[in-house]
């Protein structure tokens, strides 16, 4: 598949044992892409020389001088991990030692920073006196931080960082403390939060754990399989611990350990993976992307807002049969102190090739803001093709599709994802649900909103894919069902609105009566973990939209004139959801459209004097300000509203006067035309698709309709906005129902998903946009799906596709589809 080319001119960095790679010339088609991203790779001849090496980074970083240093073995899986969380906990670097004890350069580096203490985390005592004499004799204090276990160590360590409460946030008064301290009491600082968090691992695989609590400067406590070491326990309670993050491959962390740490009243948030690889690029997922808030809530480093300046990258174990001992990830441990001083995560790599969430998150991180990959370990460990890609992410692309469970024998169903490398995972397996539809990804494709049925009941859920968290958003004794375009998530995916129907009354026979007048508007706050109901009881609302960037939602209130759907609205909103302030849009006669301007600065409506829209019907345009003021008045020439255009100039419609498509000046209340109306005979037509990133071209289709097939696209088309001129773009199918899925993040490509009339396909296109350029297929995942598990097509759906797409949508976190099974 087409990979977009990120990497630009590198410069070297200036520590020894630095080199940065470039991986050649940018093309033309890819340089927009291209955003000055280094590749540096740290390194040295083996553990211990890349261990030295990232420990000078690190002293850099924090100007000079450090007062105290952590030592382990570099042969002791547990030690290093727990060395790692307590280096990071406690903000100093780390250095693995030789069985000979540090060399000359290690010593040098020490006398320089002038450190004054040394902590040696070593359980199975694999550092003898001997390698630390050299230590000594340079006049730095050592001291043994002991256990009998890696549990007990782990604690120990624990003891040293500590669980203490995050920095209060409460702001001051002119009466009260001094303005930006917390309240006090007779001295005694109160903090307005209250969070004591560890981070807990399976002994075996404990890396990707090691890099969240060295990130987060929490305790790492390492648990054995089956249950909680009594020192363990003994720490949680003692330290009033309230919420764990249990991270590594979910197989090294029981189910009975999970029981052991909620019955103690801890909230367990669970990040694994598919192997510790897996898992490390699910917890740095977790720990950067952070929508709920709680890894904010719960980290005591202060971290910039927004995404990290580096992301690291080092060697993950390969995989291993049953016999083999786990290696330790020697050069992440080195990393960790490293990269929690920058707040930067880090991934795992297998020696060959990135795993498709460690892809994502480099791909998301190149594309807003980051400017440098550090690779530890040199190319043994880290191979040439490893280092291209991180140069190079792969588009990310995630299919969601409600499957039959393969696990049971019943009606259940789960949710399978596709990526871009044709593999497939099921999620939500043996959970009991049935009649799992219109799902929905949010922007940053962490979460999945659906509806299904649980329990006899059908109602809306919000399934997390890292932690397999599920969430039922309404109540469990009555029928919820979507309506319209039911779910909408806010730009930071915090919020999700919903439009749904309750249904609760049941007749003599059994059978539910649904309430046509009943329509409620439900917003769930992912963060707080509660839902709002901005419309309840015998009304007819809905939203149609939150104000980019912002947390503000437009609701029609539907006409009550009899049962049925209708298409528009007689009293306008603009509802904050965060204050639940309202402001009404003062408008004549009955609203049918609305959208935002990209700025948020003003809405569009358009109305009709008509209730029951009509083929033929003229609407006017009207311009709000966000405070509700009328800004601009069109004439009746509209039917629809279609898109606003990136820079706000203009809003695409469809225009009624002279057919097909216009777009309408909000600062003139102009109108100019673009296409000609359809032709009646043939039913064929343009339609429009969306607006170019730069506002200057509409990308459009070519449709027509045939009896029994419906609409169908034949060609892509690009309309220059200013002149009015037509072009081909690429087209790699011959007659498809189409979703449009936007630009990506560098602006020179667009996504389309295609299912073929007459053919068994799913697939995604990538198209350069500029006339003249290439299209390719990205994804054709029919053939994961055993043709004997569907019935055939029906007869009287002629050649109508098997699969249709209900969203498609490519950002900086890649592209997010799913695709729907008609029969």
């Amino acid at each position: 598949m087409a990979a977009v080319c990120l990497a630009a001119s590198v410069v070297p960095a200036s520590s020894a044992g630095a080199t940065a790679e470039s991986d050649g010339e940018v093309t033309d088609e890819t340089a927009e892409a291209a955003s000055g991203v280094e590749v540096v790779r740290l390194w040295g001849k083996d553990r211990y020389a890349t261990s030295l090496v990232v420990a000078g980074e690190f002293v850099r970083a924090v100007g000079g001088r450090v007062d105290r240093v952590v030592l382990a073995s570099g042969r002791s899986d547990s030690s290093a991990a727990v060395a790692a969380a307590l280096a990071g906990g406690i903000d100093a670097p780390l250095l693995l030692v030789p069985p000979d004890g540090l060399g000359s350069d290690a010593l040098t580096l020490l006398a320089d920073a002038r450190v004054q203490e040394a902590l040696v985390v070593d359980w199975s005592r694999e550092l003898a006196e001997m390698a630390l004499a050299s230590t000594r004799r340079a006049g730095i204090r050592v001291a043994r931080v002991a256990g009998e276990s890696p549990a007990a160590l782990s604690v120990a360590a624990g003891e040293i960082v500590g669980v203490k409460n995050p920095p209060a946030s409460a702001q001051g008064t002119g009466e009260g403390p001094a303005e930006g301290r917390p309240d006090t009491v007779e001295g005694l600082a109160l903090p307005t939060r209250q969070v004591r968090a560890v981070v807990l691992a399976g002994s075996r695989e404990p890396a990707a754990a090691a890099v969240l609590a060295a990130r987060a400067r929490l305790p790492l406590l390492l648990t054995s399989e089956g249950s909680l070491p009594d020192d363990i326990t003994e720490f949680l309670g003692l330290h009033d611990v309230t919420h764990a993050v249990v991270a590594g491959p979910t197989a090294t962390t029981t189910s009975d350990t999970l029981r052991q740490v909620e019955a103690s009243g801890i909230e367990a948030t669970v990040l694994g993976g598919h192997g510790l690889v897996g898992a490390a690029a699910a917890v740095a997922g977790f720990s950067t992307d952070d929508v709920t808030g709680r890894f904010a809530s719960m980290t005591q480093r202060e971290c910039p807002v927004g995404l990290p300046p580096t992301v690291g990258l080092a060697r993950g174990p390969e995989d291993r049969g049953a016999s083999q001992s786990m290696p330790a990830t020697w050069d992440a441990y080195s990393a960790a102190p490293l990269l929690g001083r920058l707040c930067s995560p880090l991934l795992l790599t297998t020696p060959d090739e990135l795993t498709i969430d460690a892809n994502a998150v480099l791909y998301r991180a190149q594309h807003t803001g980051t400017t440098a990959v550090h690779v530890f370990g040199g190319s043994a460990a880290v191979r040439d093709a490893v280092h291209r890609q991180a140069a190079e992410p792969e588009i990310p692309i995630r299919v969601a599709l409600s499957v039959p469970d393969p696990s049971s024998g019943d009606a259940g169903g789960t949710i399978a994802v596709i990526d871009e490398r044709l593999d497939m995972r099921h999620h939500l397996l043996d959970s009991g649900l049935g009649s799992i539809g219109n799902l929905n990804w949010s922007p940053q494709q962490r979460h999945l909103a659906f509806t299904a049925h649980q329990d006899g009941t059908a109602g809306v859920f919000i399934y997390e894919l890292a932690t397999g968290d599920l969430w039922r958003l309404t109540p469990h004794n009555e029928h919820y069902y979507p309506q319209y375009d039911a779910f909408a998530w806010s730009d930071d995916g915090a919020l999700l609105a919903a439009n749904v129907d309750a249904s609760q009354d049941t007749n003599e026979n059994g059978i539910t009566d649904r309430h046509e007048f009943q329509r409620e508007i439900l917003v769930a706050d992912l963060s707080a973990r509660d839902v709002r109901w901005l419309a309840r009881g015998n009304v007819r609302s809905r939203h149609v939209g939150w104000s980019p960037g912002g947390h503000r939602l437009v609701v029609f209130r539907e006409p009550l004139l009899m049962t049925g759907r209708f298409d528009g609205a007689e009293l306008v909103e603009v509802v904050d959801v965060d204050s639940l302030r309202r402001s009404a849009l003062d408008h004549p006669e009955h609203v049918v459209g609305a959208q935002w301007s990209p700025d948020a600065a003003q809405i569009a409506l358009i109305t009709d004097s008509s209730y029951m829209r009509v083929e033929g019907a003229d609407g006017i345009v009207h311009v709000f300000n966000a405070d509700g003021t009328a800004a601009r008045v069109a004439d009746r020439t509209a039917a629809s509203i279609l898109e606003w255009a990136p820079n706000g100039c203009c809003i695409a419609v469809y225009a009624t006067v002279n057919g097909g498509i216009a777009t309408f000046g909000p600062a003139t209340g102009s109108l100019r035309q673009l296409t000609t109306p359809p032709r009646f005979h043939d039913r064929a037509g343009v339609e429009f698709l969306g607006w170019s990133p730069d506002s200057r071209r509409i990308i459009a289709a070519a449709v027509l309709w045939e009896q029994g097939n419906g609409e169908f696209v034949t060609d892509l088309l690009s309309i220059n906005v200013t002149t009015g001129e037509l072009a081909s773009l690429p087209w790699r199918n011959s007659r498809a129902r189409l979703q449009y899925g936007g630009h990506g993040p560098a602006g020179t490509m667009f996504a389309y998903g295609a299912a073929e009339l007459g053919e068994d396909t799913l697939r995604l296109v990538l198209v350069e946009s500029e006339p003249g350029g290439n299209a390719y297929h990205a994804l054709d995942a029919a053939a994961l799906f055993d043709p004997g598990a569907y019935p055939e097509r029906p007869w009287w759906l002629g050649e109508q596709p098997p699969f249709e797409w209900s969203q498609l949508e490519w950002t900086v976190y890649g592209v997010a589809a799913v695709a729907v099974r008609r029969w």
